[in-house]
């Protein structure tokens, strides 16, 4: 059921609607078929000169949106990165060691652990297969 104010607020909206259908001119009134067509085709002529304008006196660059996020998740991934050698600097700090140690050294001991584990749990799930 629809009560009063509700009826009240869609007769609001109606007039509303009603008023800038008014004022707002039809798709038809401002153009017909060959109107449209001389429009748009203007229309990307200035796009593209008004681009080639910017790219040679502004500097600015067109680029595919691809590329933009492939840089962003790069920037993100060395955000976290420097974030996680700032931790491991503090946390060799704490453990009495020297944290000006060389990460790219402690990244590759930390792959060959890595690589060590999966092989020994590769080399325990053959021998429990030959049991």
């Amino acid at each position: 059921m629809v009560t009063t104010r509700q009826q009240k607020r869609l007769e609001a909206q109606r007039k509303i609607i009603q008023h800038f259908e008014e004022k707002i001119p039809y798709f038809t009134d401002i153009f017909d078929e060959s109107s449209f067509y001389i429009f748009f085709a203007i229309l990307v002529v200035v796009c593209i000169i008004v681009a080639i304008i910017l790219s040679v006196c502004c500097k600015v660059t067109i680029r595919d949106a691809d590329e933009i996020a492939r840089e962003k998740e790069k920037r993100k991934r060395l955000k976290q990165q420097k974030l996680a050698e700032k931790i491991l600097r503090k946390k060799l700090a704490k453990a009495g060691m020297d944290p000006n140690v060389d990460m790219k050294k402690i990244e590759n001991i930390k792959a060959l652990l890595e690589k060590l584990e999966k092989e020994k749990q590769l080399n325990d799930s053959e021998f429990e297969k030959d049991l």
